[in-house]
Formats: structure tokens, C-alpha cells, sequence
């Protein structure tokens, strides 16, 4: 009798598993019972969650000719999450804590993990590069900080990123206006989670594009480089619709009611530590409201030129390369 072939299971199904135990253990308080509340995570109880479910409130100062505050428009945006929250503890009898933690906490570990995971693969097509990409980028110094001092919706939105990225990258190369459009979608709910991390994002996705557009530029003619550079941006364009459309209840009475500015916000540090998009914390992950742990490392201009030369090489890539 011919013996069966003992089945070899699949490299990446035991890189996968080796992700999912560690998520496990570094975050297995946020998997049992109990209520998480602390550092800047606040608790919800479920009486004001409720009030979401009769839409968003502060609309109501907009018609009376009052211009929103910085802080009750990142309260508007937040409004998709708490009614979802509202509706969870109205029609499901969940409790406000429980309901945090199915929109916040639980999925935010393997996210970040399959979000990197899907990009590198998307770029390398090799699940060893995919494993430890995700490794790091879930376990990583800046990630496990905020998730320490409560800053979960900065996480969150930050999880999101690669797979926003994945799929714009997506679109180009598949010349798919729906992979752009989906990632539209996962964009929009990046900007309910945390508004700043999502135009940071957004920039990403157009150092992309450009990267993209420069190295066709490259390797192509100028008449066939100049239409794919077209479709590009109609597909950006597309990727924003999505996005912008679904966030027009707060974006458009933002254009015609005004924004109030808090005394003290025009000074240059509350500029940065609203924006988080200071180059020198950015590479040195510094926080100006937390020096202590991260010290203020100064930078030297020359750092500078370190995305110029990233620019500047694909220029003097060889002929021969080719382009997925």
C-alpha cells in the first residue's frame, strides 16, 4: 500500500499564528472583562452615547450662527463612531464599555497587523518581508506608546494606513478606479477615527503617486507617461470623493459657519501639537506634550536631503528595470 502524503502546512499560516499569540499576550488585558478607562481614554456612559442617535448636536449651535471650537469639530467627526455606539447600547443592549472596546480596542491589534501584512505583500509578494513588516510595525516603539497613554483613535487611524495605501497602490497598477474607490472608503473611516493621522495619510498616498508618476516618466515616453499621469490623478480624484462626500455633514458647515480659533492657538507650538505634522518629531517620534520620554533631538538640515536622493535615484535607475 502506497502511503499518504502527509500534507505540509502552508509557511504562512505559522507566521500568521505567530502574529495572532503575540497580539494574544501583548494585549490580553484589552481581551478580558472588565471596563478600560485610563490615561487619555475617557469612558462613555451610556446616557450621553445615546444622545448621538438624534444626530449630531452641535449642528444645532451652526444654525444659531455660533462658529465651532478646534475640539467640538474633532467632536463632530467622532459622530459616525458614537452612533454607532448608540445604536449598539439601543437596539443591542450593550453595554458603553463593551461597545469601546468592539469599535476601539479589540480589532485594533489585528488590523495594524493585517493592514502591513496586505501592503507588503502587495509590494513584495513574500510572506517572510510580510511577517516581520507587521512585526514592527504592530510592536513598534510609537505604536505600543499610544496605545499605553490612552491615545487609541490615533492607533486606530494609524492601523489603517497601510491597507489605504495598499489599496491606491492597488488601483494604479490593476488600472482599478474601484480598489481606488474602496480605499476611499477605508479612508473615511480613518478621518472618524482621527482626523490628523488622515491627512497624513493623504500625504503619503500623494508621495506615492508622485513616486509613481516619475518613475513611469522614466521608463516611458513622454506621451504614454503624460496620459498614465492623467489617469493617476483622475483616480486620486475618485479615491477623494468617497471620503469627502461621506464627511460632508461636518465639512461643509465648517466652510460656511467658521471654525473659532482658542486664544493661545495661533502661537507656533499649539500649530504642531494640533497638526502632529512637525517633520522633527515626526523622525525622531518626539511628542511636544510629553518630553520627558521623548527628548527634543534636534535635526540637522542635511536629513533633509535624504527624500531628495530617494526622488533624485529613481532618475538614474538602470534601463533594463521593469515595472509591475
Amino acid at each position: 500500500m502506497m502511503q499518504k502524503k502527509r500534507q505540509r502546512i502552508d509557511p504562512k499560516w505559522i507566521l500568521i499564528s505567530i502574529l495572532v499569540l503575540l497580539i494574544l499576550v501583548t494585549y490580553r488585558n484589552w481581551y478580558s472583562p472588565g471596563i478600560i478607562q485610563y490615561g487619555d481614554w475617557d469612558y462613555f456612559f451610556n446616557a450621553p452615547l445615546l444622545d448621538y442617535l438624534s444626530g449630531p448636536v452641535l449642528w444645532n449651535m451652526w444654525t444659531m450662527g455660533y462658529s465651532m471650537s478646534v475640539s467640538s469639530i474633532f467632536e463632530l467627526i467622532n459622530f459616525p463612531l458614537r452612533f454607532i455606539q448608540g445604536v449598539l447600547i439601543s437596539f443591542f443592549g450593550v453595554d458603553s464599555g463593551f461597545t469601546s472596546k468592539i469599535l476601539f480596542f479589540f480589532p485594533l491589534p489585528f488590523l495594524a497587523a493585517f493592514s502591513m501584512y496586505y501592503l507588503s505583500y502587495v509590494l513584495f509578494k513574500n510572506h517572510l518581508i510580510c511577517f516581520f513588516s507587521s512585526l514592527l510595525f504592530t510592536f513598534n516603539r510609537y505604536f505600543l506608546y499610544w496605545a499605553e497613554g490612552g491615545g487609541i483613535t490615533i492607533d486606530v487611524a494609524t492601523a489603517l494606513a497601510p491597507l489605504i495605501l495598499a489599496f491606491f497602490i492597488k488601483g494604479l497598477r490593476k488600472n482599478s478606479f474601484k480598489r481606488c474607490i474602496i480605499g476611499g472608503l477605508v479612508f473615511a473611516i480613518s478621518m472618524s477615527y482621527e482626523l490628523r493621522v488622515s491627512y497624513v495619510t493623504f500625504g503619503i498616498v500623494v508621495a506615492y503617486l508622485i513616486f509613481d508618476t516619475l518613475t513611469k516618466i522614466r521608463f516611458a515616453n513622454w506621451k504614454v507617461a503624460y496620459k498614465d499621469a492623467t489617469i493617476s490623478i483622475v483616480k486620486l480624484g475618485f479615491f477623494l470623493i468617497v471620503p469627502l462626500a461621506l464627511h460632508a455633514f461636518w465639512i461643509l458647515p465648517s466652510a460656511f459657519f467658521g471654525i473659532a480659533v482658542p486664544l493661545g492657538n495661533n502661537q507656533p507650538f499649539w500649530v504642531r501639537s494640533i497638526s502632529l505634522l512637525n517633520i522633527q518629531d515626526a523622525l525622531t517620534l518626539h511628542s511636544p506634550w510629553i518630553t520627558f520620554i521623548n527628548p527634543d533631538v534636534g535635526l540637522t538640515p542635511a536629513l533633509y536631503l535624504i527624500p531628495i536622493f530617494v526622488f533624485f535615484s529613481i532618475l538614474l535607475k538602470p534601463k533594463q528595470a521593469t515595472i509591475n
